[in-house]
C-alpha cells in the first residue's frame, strides 16, 4: 500500500478549515474511470519566504484542491511551473505539486499529481491569476484522474515560521 504524499493532502485537509478576508476564486473539473466532479470555491494562498514555496488551496464542503508552487526564488513570477510526482524526493525548481480529495458515501477519494503544468499568467497587488492542467494518481487506489482549471485573484499573505516547518514537512515528507 503506498503511503501519502508528504503531508501535502494533511495540510489540504487541515487547511480547509480556514478562510481569509483576501479570498481569490478557483474553478476546477476532475475526471477519471468511472468518477468526475467539479469545484468552484473560494482559493487562499500562503507564501512560506523561508523555504521558498506557495501553497494555494480551495475547498467546498468535502472536496479540495491544493497547488504547490516552487519558484526559482523567494518570487512567484509569471511563468509555467511543471508540475512533478512527490515520490521523485527532490524539489525542481521551478515546479509545482497538486492534490485533490473528495469524500464518497464510503471512503475519501485522495490523489497526488504526476505530471502536467500550472501557468501564472498574472501577479501583481489584486493576486495571482492562472491555470492547471494534471495528471493525478490516487493515493489508495492505483486510479488516475485528470484534473484541470484556473484560479483568478488570489492574494498571497506571507506566513512566518510555521509556515517553513510545515512547508518542509511537505517536501520531506
Amino acid at each position: 500500500m503506498r503511503l501519502p504524499p508528504p503531508n501535502l493532502l494533511l495540510v489540504l485537509m487541515v487547511v480547509a478549515c480556514g478562510s481569509t478576508s483576501q479570498d481569490g476564486q478557483l474553478q476546477s473539473t476532475w475526471e477519471g474511470t468511472g468518477r468526475s466532479g467539479q469545484l468552484a470555491a473560494k482559493a487562499t494562498a500562503s507564501l512560506c519566504p523561508g523555504s521558498r514555496l506557495l501553497e494555494l488551496i480551495a475547498s467546498r464542503g468535502d472536496s479540495g484542491v491544493a497547488i504547490l508552487l516552487l519558484p526559482t526564488d523567494t518570487a512567484i513570477t509569471p511563468g509555467r511551473y511543471p508540475v512533478f510526482s512527490t515520490a521523485i524526493g527532490v524539489e525542481p525548481r521551478p515546479g509545482a505539486m497538486l492534490a485533490l480529495r473528495w469524500f464518497t458515501v464510503v471512503e475519501v477519494e485522495a490523489f497526488e499529481s504526476l505530471d502536467g503544468e500550472v501557468v501564472i499568467d498574472e501577479t501583481g497587488p489584486s493576486g495571482l491569476s492562472g491555470r492547471f492542467s494534471a495528471r493525478l494518481l490516487g493515493v489508495l487506489k492505483l486510479d488516475t484522474v485528470t484534473v484541470e482549471g484556473q484560479f483568478n485573484r488570489v492574494v498571497p499573505v506571507t506566513r512566518g515560521p510555521e509556515c517553513v516547518q510545515t512547508s518542509r514537512r511537505n517536501l520531506t515528507g
